[in-house]
């Protein structure tokens, strides 16, 4: 005996069946196909239901206490403003080392190697310096508008924030 679904109906392959077996099956195909007319009446609500919501809604159409504040534009606000900060400052140190380099385009590649390169920081507190200790770069080349760059740093003195202790740049041997 094997019994197949074909079309959402029940059907029973070429075999003899007792009739309290045919009767079971008969009983059990009527159960499936009440229980599938009811799915599919639900399924016709919630796709009536679906149709009555709107796929979009307006600002004002919120509720007050469902309105967001400016908190995004003022997030990106500030994150926009430290980039730009940033891109000023990558700019004026390739304006330090531009005249050193033969080509312009190799100026904020430059800064990117010196920006991933190894450095050791040690605080000097009889000298009140904060000393970076950046470590050699590939090319001897690179180094030495590296030094130069460090020297034009050391001349402004810039205090590390909240402490008493002056920047101090210098190149060292790995």
């Amino acid at each position: 005996m094997s019994s197949l679904f074909i079309d959402r109906s029940l059907v029973l392959a070429n075999t003899p069946i007792e009739k309290k077996e045919m009767e079971k099956y008969l009983l059990k195909k009527e159960e499936l196909k009440t229980e599938i007319e009811q799915r599919e009446k639900e399924i016709e609500q919630v796709k009536a239901q679906m149709k009555t919501i709107p796929r979009k809604i307006t600002y004002s159409e919120l509720s007050e206490n469902e309105k967001f504040d400016n908190v995004i534009n003022q997030r990106k606000h500030f994150l926009d403003t430290i980039k730009i900060i940033t891109y000023r400052a990558e700019t004026a140190l390739s304006n330090i080392i531009k005249q050193d380099m033969s080509h312009d385009d190799e100026l904020r590649l430059l800064l990117k190697q010196i920006y991933k390169t190894d450095a050791n920081i040690k605080v000097d507190q009889e000298n009140k310096r904060l000393i970076v200790e950046i470590h050699r770069l590939a090319y001897w080349k690179d180094d030495k508008i590296l030094e130069k760059l460090c020297r034009t740093m050391n001349e402004t003195q810039t205090q590390f924030p909240d402490t008493e202790l002056t920047l101090f740049y210098k190149l060292v041997s790995s």
